[in-house]
Order: C-alpha cells, then structure tokens, then sequence
C-alpha cells in the first residue's frame, strides 16, 4: 500500500495505489538444491545498460530494469566483453563453454543496481547452508549483496558485503 499525500491537492481520492504480487508462484525447491546455470539461454553482451534483457528458466526472476531494478544478470560463456574485467571460464565445469551469470555495467551503467531473485527454497526441515562462487575482478567492481526474503519479510545483507576488485580467480 503506497500513498501520498500533497496539502494543496484538492482530490484525496487519486493518492493511494495497491499492489499484490509474488516473486514466485513455484513449488518451493526442496534441499539438497544447486543450480550452475548451465541449461539457461546465453544473453546479449552488447553494452547497453538496461536495454538488454536476459530471460531466466528454473524460476529464477530478472527483476524489470527501469522498475525494480536497472540492469540484468546476463548468461554468459567464456570472456566478458570488457577487457580485464569478468572470468574466462565459469565455476563449474571450469570451462569457457560453460555458463556463469554476470552484469555487464560498461556504457554508461556503472553504479547501476541489478537484482536476481532465485526461486524459493524450502527449509522447513533442514538447516540451510548457502554456498556460491564469484568472481569480482575490475578496477570499478561495485558491491555484491545477499538478502533473504523469509515469510514475507525481507533481510537485507545477510552476510558481509562484497565490495571492490577480488582479483581473478572464482
């Protein structure tokens, strides 16, 4: 429920909007669960900012750039398009044919916010333990955030914040 309010508007009735929405209508992924991207369709590397939008499988959610966020995540293989910046090859297998999700933020993008929402997983009856592997390497590396949506409310950071050039290794 988002509402405004404006002391010389002579129409209180055009001042409250309500919006229902799911991040993920799926079945929650039960654990054990990974995901390493390797059957997601690749993405345009062109740099354009929030032009390219890249489509997720395996309810995975690219939030709407201009909306809820700015940029995508992109599926790539091997090199990213700006030099000295990105991997080679992805984590698992550790090939240049494999898939790796990254952002793209060269053209005019850097500082840029991009948000990539996994699908839910259950943990009702487990402990979960997150593991995932990244790889930061540029001068002009912005900051990697987890937050964790947990009976409809969020919990931003819920581990220390990734921020600057980690070098070139996942």
């Amino acid at each position: 429920n988002v509402w405004t309010e404006v002391p010389s508007d002579a129409n209180i009735y055009n001042d409250t909007i309500n919006i229902n929405f799911d991040y993920n209508n799926s079945a929650a992924e039960i654990l054990p669960w990974s995901e390493d991207f390797e059957a997601f369709p690749l993405c345009g590397t062109a740099s354009d900012c929030e032009a390219e939008v890249c489509a997720t499988i395996n309810n995975f959610i690219n939030e709407a750039n201009g909306v809820k966020d700015d940029i995508d995540w992109r599926t790539n293989q091997s090199d990213t398009p700006s030099n000295g910046t990105g991997p080679s090859v992805d984590f698992n297998p550790g090939t240049a044919s494999g898939n790796y999700m990254y952002l793209e933020p060269s053209g005019g993008c850097t500082g840029e916010e991009a948000q990539l929402i996994s699908p839910c997983i259950d943990l009702t009856n487990e402990g979960g333990l997150l593991e995932f592997a990244y790889h930061m390497s540029g001068g002009d590396m912005g900051s990697l955030h987890l937050d964790i949506l947990v009976n409809g409310n969020w919990t931003n950071d819920i581990m220390p914040t990734i921020s600057g050039d980690q070098g070139d290794q996942w």
